[in-house]
């Protein structure tokens, strides 16, 4: 019997002096030992999951001192570096780019789709068929289709403001762009999560626990897909009572399924206005390949994902910084009163309109100092802080240096090696936006507005980057416009610990953003 504490005792000693070696390696000989950093960060992972797999706090949030302490090329892990520099990231991330997506961000089997293609040439022709549905014209020619997800939104609000009922907001705007972009893609009234009592649709209530799982994958990728294909063999009700996210997933993952099902067996959506999937729904010479139905249907959950919790996010920072940023929130409003002056009418105003409007979105620069106009810049102040603060996707979206290496920053980079830029630096760089953690709109609207543009990047850039840009910009203006047009907002019981947000691939808060509603005081009709 001694003898298996023997062998134990052994095997402890082998994995610990393995741990030792392959530490003193990386520290010392490996490819990337040259690059400063955290000599943790060198030696384990372990040393990013202990900020990333707590709940309190995120590993990107130590980036700003690491490159404080650093310079602009930071190793963060045994195997990636981070830069912190604009210009290499216009490089990374260029129209044309040959840095691939990093397999170890991009391995997700839930997108099985396009959004995990690594290379973007291959890549190309897939998002090429899918852009003209997602192009600024679209956008318009299916404004009915949002209006009409709006509207509902809004009779919610408007009968909570009647009754004095508090509203939980975060929900509410997740559940908005969640039948916005169901419905923009499927040509229909989408998955119809608005008219869950409250906005608590049982889906994207569970779908919260989700992104709790994410920061768990990309540690453990291979164990958490095993693991996921283990628990798809409980049953629907086993799955709904012991693992709710996993059944929100799935259920969602059906419905797509059924919908692009049918547009592809019906020849399109037959809508009067060709949507998403009507890319594929009928045969083209032009096209060299046709994806699955289990490709398309990857996409669909994608969209889905990415036009839900990401612009809801941006309309929820957006309210708790006007709400409590009482000088921004006149300005805005005696802006809407005139783009907007019958808020109650059943035909909305259309997202073009409140495009143009100086402090919702625009600005025309007053006139140099020799007497000429300036031109007309497109700043969009409180949507452009509100994209600046809730970022999209706030932490790592890999990349791997191409065959040949490349030069950043002066410095030069192996082939093979992962690097990333993540959006957080940039947005939160107190060396351009002073007071980077206050909402601030006026700052998009000084004299160095258009420097701060060029380091917005809240969806991206390059060959990657988020294709529906234009869609989310729709859904804000009209948004925000309506929701303060219309009414006069309070936090209730919400503080900024609720607001306080972690990195879990999209950000999440640790509670959300609940207020009471009564009709606008400027109102012209009441």
């Amino acid at each position: 019997m001694a003898v298996i504490p023997l062998y134990f005792g052994l095997a402890v000693g082998l994995l610990c002096s393995f741990a030792v070696v392959r530490a003193v390696y990386r520290i010392t000989f490996h490819p990337l030992a040259k690059f400063p950093g955290p000599k943790l960060a060198g030696m384990s992972s372990l040393y990013q999951a202990w900020f990333d797999l707590r709940s309190s706090t995120s590993y990107i949030k130590q980036f700003h001192a690491f490159h404080k302490r650093y310079g602009p090329i930071v190793r963060i892990t045994p195997n990636q570096l981070h830069i912190f520099d604009m210009a290499a990231y216009n490089e990374i991330f260029k129209i044309g780019t040959r840095y691939a997506r990093h397999q170890d961000n991009y391995n997700q089997e839930a997108a099985d789709g396009f959004f995990n293609v690594l290379d973007p040439k291959a890549a190309k022709p897939w998002r090429d068929a899918y852009q003209p549905y997602f192009a600024k014209a679209a956008i318009i020619r299916l404004e009915p289709l949002i209006h009409d997800r709006i509207k509902k939104f809004l009779s919610v609000l408007d009968a909570a403001s009647s009754t004095g009922t508090a509203v939980d907001l975060s929900r509410g705007y997740r559940s908005l762009t969640s039948d916005v972009v169901t419905s923009y893609m499927f040509a229909d009234k989408g998955f119809e999560t608005l008219d869950a009592e409250g906005f608590q649709s049982p889906t994207l209530v569970a779908l919260e626990e989700f992104f709790e799982f994410t920061q768990w994958a990309m540690y453990f990728p291979s164990f958490m897909g095993w693991l996921t294909r283990q628990l798809q063999k409980l049953t629907k009700e086993q799955t709904e009572k012991f693992m709710p996210a996993l059944a929100a997933t799935n259920w969602i993952t059906k419905q797509c399924g059924v919908k692009v099902k049918k547009i592809l067996r019906e020849g399109g959506s037959g809508s009067s206005f060709p949507t998403v999937f009507d890319a594929w729904a009928k045969p083209s010479e032009k096209r060299g390949f046709t994806p699955t139905l289990k490709q398309l249907t990857a996409d669909a959950f994608t969209f889905h994902g990415a036009g839900t919790d990401t612009t809801a996010h941006a309309l929820t920072t957006a309210t708790w910084g006007l709400i409590n940023n009482k000088e921004s929130l006149e300005k805005l409003r005696e802006e809407l009163k005139g783009a907007i002056p019958a808020p109650h009418s059943e035909q909305l105003v259309s997202s073009s309109m409140l495009e143009n409007l100086p402090y919702l979105v625009s600005q025309e620069r007053q006139a140099s100092s020799e007497g000429h106009c300036a031109d007309v810049l497109v700043q969009r102040a409180v949507v452009k802080e509100a994209l600046r603060m809730s970022m999209g996707v706030p932490g790592r979206m890999g990349r791997v240096v191409p065959e040949g290496g490349a030069v950043l920053c002066q410095q030069q980079i192996p082939a093979g090696v992962g690097i990333t830029s993540v959006c957080y630096c940039y947005h939160y760089d107190p060396a351009h936006f002073p007071s980077p953690n206050e909402f601030r709109p006026d700052r998009w609207l000084g004299p160095d507005s258009q420097q701060l543009e060029n380091r917005l990047i809240a969806f991206s850039r390059g060959p990657r980057s988020c294709i529906g840009i234009n869609l989310a910009y729709a859904e804000l203006y009209l948004n925000l416009g309506y929701v303060f047009r219309k009414f006069d907002l309070e936090p209730f019981e919400t503080t900024a610990w609720d607001m306080e947000w972690k990195d879990n691939f999209v950000v999440t808060t640790k509670g959300h953003l609940r207020v009471t509603l009564r009709g606008a005081s400027d109102d012209e009709e009441e």
